[in-house]
């Protein structure tokens, strides 16, 4: 059956919704698992986050950050991975889903930017960025394409790439 959890209505701020597992002082504190269902006979069902929309000032974010280690040298921080699943090698033809990451269209004001950049490090090398396609092993490799915006009223836009500046002393 279905199942709704929702903070009530108000002329004022509605209530905050807040879904977490407790802290532990001496072990591991409790794993947020939200999952969907397996459905053998037809499509899988979708997760949707959407964050709040507003009718005079900025929509709401949506913020994912990594558990934070507090240990000792040599730990990290949790790692995020992103990715669609695998294709059932059992079944042939079968192909894994695409992943699209892109900003709004802005209709009569600028869409908003994407970056993609690792920390900065004081004391140690900053994380490397690497975009690569994967192998094909049965037929011809798959392509990169970087292309800058078009413009109908003026100038296309510019592709810089920038080597990193040294400071050897």
């Amino acid at each position: 059956g279905d199942m709704t959890m929702s903070t009530g209505a108000a002329d004022g701020n509605t209530g905050d919704l807040l879904l977490q597992t407790g802290a532990s002082s001496a072990a591991n504190s409790g794993s947020l698992t939200l999952s969907v269902g397996t459905s053998t006979a037809t499509a899988g069902s979708d997760v949707t986050v959407k964050a709040g929309t507003s009718g005079a000032l900025d929509g709401g974010d949506i913020t994912m950050t990594t558990g934070q280690s507090l240990g000792a040298a040599g730990q990290v921080s949790g790692s995020m991975t992103l990715s669609t699943a695998a294709a059932d090698v059992s079944a042939n033809g079968v192909n894994t889903g695409s992943m699209t990451m892109s900003s709004g269209a802005g209709i009569n004001g600028n869409s908003g930017a994407i970056m993609i950049q690792t920390g900065a490090s004081t004391a140690a090398n900053s994380g490397s960025l690497t975009l690569s396609v994967g192998t094909s092993s049965a037929t011809a490799g798959s392509d990169v394409t970087v292309k800058a915006g078009t413009s109908g009223n003026d100038n296309g836009g510019d592709i810089t790439m920038t080597t990193g500046a040294g400071n050897t002393g």
